[in-house]
């Protein structure tokens, strides 16, 4: 764990956890999300943590939204409450759980979803296989967003 010019990066076997990149990787990807003027990203989904860094993004960008933030690794959520990245937002509600298996118990439908699963540079098999996109799809609500890290694994999309 480092800072830099006010940033925060985080470094899991080789991986980044939070860094200006990621954080960048995401704004991106949530600026592009264009919901219909009556919809509203009201229930958020993150599986994975990271150290929370974009947590402060998903609030400015969704006011008022819910986040569900679904990680295993708990030195990870207590980085996140620590770091604090999320300033005056709500503190979201952690799961401490494999996301394979937290997806498939969790009520009620997100209007976003993000995945952001590693075991270093590598996103699990489990977010391409049947079971897990079947419970991903009862969560993602009618005309909800979802969006996929697959860091270097283009054809994990296709799934």
């Amino acid at each position: 764990m480092s800072q830099s010019l006010g940033q925060w990066s985080i470094v899991v076997d080789g991986c980044e956890q939070t860094s200006a990149y990621t954080n960048a990787m995401w704004a991106d990807a949530l600026a592009k999300i264009r919901p219909e003027p009556a919809q509203q990203a009201s229930r958020v989904l993150m599986l994975g943590l990271g150290a929370g860094g974009m947590l402060k993004a998903l609030y400015g960008r969704f006011p008022g939204c819910s986040i569900t933030a679904v990680e295993h690794d708990a030195a990870m959520i207590r980085i996140a409450e620590d770091l604090a990245l999320y300033n005056h937002y709500p503190t979201p509600a952690y799961i401490q759980e494999d996301a394979a298996k937290a997806v498939g118990t969790l009520t009620g439908q997100f209007d976003l979803i993000l995945i952001d699963l590693f075991t270093g540079e590598e996103p699990p098999q489990f977010i391409v296989q049947t079971p897990f996109i079947a419970d991903l799809a009862a969560r993602l609500a009618p005309k909800g967003f979802l969006l996929v890290n697959a860091y270097k694994r283009a054809e994990y999309l296709d799934a």
